[in-house]
Parts: structure tokens; C-alpha cells; sequence
């Protein structure tokens, strides 16, 4: 019980706002315009800025696998003045659509990284740059993988790849992602059942810092990939993800839309009409989300237009759920938290190339849901 009071005091502590209501978001037009000389640095993001608030260092994993699996994997550290650390979340949905949750807390100690390059080393796992992409190893109670992601694009950032979300600087998000559209193969074992896994996924790395209850809210993101089985010429790659800064830095809109086909960029874009519909109500959180987005984007000619659709969700993530039924009542009182709702999804559209040419996309993937709550 004295450990629940201590987390809720904790939160209220990274909840307080700072000032100020500018927001600079990833403005370097170049990065936008010419995406393939928009290489993000070799070297990994790392906690070593200023700032104010609640600290989130994230290394983020998401993709499709081979006969209808799903596979994120999260390595983070959240930090608040001295007390944070490292964890590690692994969600990953078998071919039968049965979902396994994986955690574990990493003692700061037993965690390495590399200075110049990306290389994350801990007892339960090791992230890796390899030639041609990453190596994700993990030997987790229940899971374990090898798994060699080979990238089909060059490493990317948005812009200057950092979003200042104050006139002081010291709420900011600094984002890249290396891992735009990557192959991935290798070996899975869930719950002592053994895998052979193929698919393709998606990779960034991100800083956030700001109040944990002055976060972005609502975000909206989704993933998608070609089937595995179609042919190089005929492949393509979305990525859409949208968000609302907090009404105390101004409410604006924070939108990244990627689009590549056969191993080239197609297009990125932060300007995009996405349109949210179909909303359903979560039961435990009474969470609104979307179950329909229709996108649209038109740059250099290129016309990308179509309908994600939520097939399934697999997973919800409540941090208030581990709190006893009184304490958590007495937190949504007061308090606001993330809930994330994860579903697989398909993307039904249209491409028109610039010399008029259309191409009918079908692609599946994965994608979420998240609002403060």
C-alpha cells in the first residue's frame, strides 16, 4: 500500500506543466522535401539533454510477421529528478491470435551501451546495429527470439528531428528513426512453442521530455506493409502517425505520414487530412477510439488516398489497472494517465504516381491507439 501512495505521489510530482505555449515542430523543409538526405545520426538518441519533467527515453519495435503474428518490443527508461530506470516490454500475438505480454524491469547497473553506435547490452537481451540493419537477441522467461532486420530504406528523421514545445526549450521531443521499413527473419520461441518468423517491421528511437500528464493526447498510428510474397517491384510501406500537443502548449497538431514503394521513398509529409470515425467505447477505461481513419495526402505530384480499418484489438495498457480498486479510484479523481489500445489493421486505398499511373494499395499491419485518460 505505502508503494502505491509513493507511485501516485510520483506522478503527481511529474504531472506539474511548464510554462510557455510555442511550439517548433521538426522544421527543417529539406528533410521533408528530399527524405532520402534526411539521415538521421549513426548514433543512437540518448538521455543526455536538459529539460524539465518527466524524462522518456524509447527504442521502439513494431511489425507483422508471417501467418497473422504480431510483434512490438519497447526498451525504455522514464526518469523523474533521481528516481526512473529501465524497462523492457514485449506484446507479441501468436498465429492462433492468442496475445503474450512480457515485462521486466533492468537494473541500471547491469544495462551497457555503446558510445558511437547502437548497442544496447543487458542479461535478458542485446540490441544491435548489424550491417544492412539491427539484431534484436532476447531470453525472457516464456519468450526468447533472435531476429536480423535488414533496412529497405536509409535511416530517417523528421526534419531537424527535434520538436521544441516551449519558448524556455525545456519541453521537447527529439525523434529518429532508423528503421523506416525493415525485412526482419529469424527464430521465436513463445511459451516453449517454437517459431521460423518473417515480416517486416518498423523501428524509431524518440526523447520525450515533459509533464507525464501534459503529454500528447490523443494519439493515432498505424503501420502497414505489402504481403511478404509480393513481389520487389510491387511492394509498398505506410506509416501515419498523429497527435495533439496538450492545451498548454498550444493544441497543435504533431503528424508524420510516410509512404515508400520497392525500396524507395514515395513521399513523407507532416500536412495530411486524416479523418477519425466509427469510435467505440473501451469498457474498463471508458476509452473513446476510432475504428475507420481515412487518409489523404498529396506532395510532388504523388496522390495517396484510402480507409484503415481496425480489424482486431489485441491488447490495452492501463497503468492504473495494477492499483488496487480504492487506490484506483481515488487516482482517476485526480490524476490523468496514458491508456494505449493496440490493434492489427488493413489500409484499403490508391496510389496516383505523378504521371498519372494508380496503383491499388492493400496493405496490413499494426497500430495504436493512446489518450490521457
Amino acid at each position: 500500500m505505502k508503494r502505491m501512495f509513493g507511485l501516485l505521489l510520483l506522478y503527481c510530482l511529474a504531472s506539474l506543466p511548464a510554462q510557455g505555449q510555442q511550439v517548433q515542430f521538426f522544421d527543417d523543409p529539406e528533410a521533408w522535401d528530399h527524405p532520402e538526405q534526411a539521415l538521421a545520426d549513426s548514433a543512437p538518441i540518448r538521455d543526455s539533454e536538459g529539460g524539465e519533467g518527466f524524462r522518456n527515453l524509447t527504442y521502439f519495435y513494431t511489425g507483422r510477421l508471417n501467418d497473422g503474428m504480431a510483434f512490438t518490443c519497447i526498451l525504455f527508461r522514464w526518469l523523474y529528478g533521481t528516481i526512473g530506470g529501465w524497462r523492457l516490454f514485449v506484446l507479441v500475438e501468436e498465429p492462433d491470435g492468442t496475445p503474450h505480454l512480457y515485462e521486466r524491469s533492468i537494473r541500471e547497473q547491469t544495462l551497457t551501451s555503446s558510445a558511437d553506435r547502437f548497442l544496447v547490452r543487458f542479461p535478458e537481451g542485446r540490441f544491435a546495429e548489424a550491417e544492412q540493419g539491427q539484431r534484436i537477441w532476447l531470453a525472457l522467461p516464456g519468450f526468447s527470439c533472435r531476429l536480423r532486420l535488414r533496412s529497405l530504406l536509409p535511416s530517417w528523421k523528421p526534419g531537424d528531428g527535434l520538436a521544441v514545445l516551449d519558448r524556455s526549450g525545456a519541453v521537447f521531443i527529439r525523434l529518429a528513426i532508423p528503421l523506416p521499413w525493415a525485412e526482419v527473419e529469424g527464430e521465436m520461441t513463445i511459451e516453449g512453442r517454437p517459431y521460423s518468423v518473417r515480416g517486416q517491421m518498423y523501428a524509431d528511437q524518440s526523447l520525450a521530455v515533459m509533464p507525464l500528464s501534459w503529454q500528447s493526447s490523443p494519439v493515432y498510428s498505424f503501420r502497414g506493409f505489402s504481403p511478404d510474397e509480393a513481389p520487389d517491384g510491387e511492394r509498398w510501406m505506410i506509416s501515419i502517425y498523429q497527435a495533439t500537443t496538450h492545451p498548454a502548449y498550444g493544441s497543435r497538431p504533431l503528424a508524420i505520414l510516410l509512404a515508400a514503394h520497392s525500396g524507395s521513398w514515395v513521399l513523407t509529409s507532416r500536412d495530411f487530412s486524416l479523418e477519425l470515425s466509427d469510435f467505440r467505447l473501451e469498457p474498463q477505461t471508458r476509452m473513446r477510439y476510432p475504428t475507420s481513419a481515412v487518409v489523404r495526402v498529396e506532395r510532388d505530384g504523388w496522390l495517396i488516398e484510402g480507409e484503415i480499418t481496425d480489424t482486431k484489438q489485441y491488447w490495452l495498457t492501463d497503468i492504473f489497472q495494477q492499483l488496487s480498486p480504492f487506490i484506483r479510484g481515488l487516482a482517476e479523481l485526480f490524476l490523468k494517465r496514458p491508456v494505449i489500445l493496440r490493434y492489427t489493421g488493413r489500409f484499403q486505398g490508391i496510389v496516383r504516381a505523378p504521371d498519372g499511373s494508380l496503383y491499388p494499395l492493400s496493405l496490413t499491419g499494426l497500430g495504436d491507439c493512446m489518450e490521457l485518460r
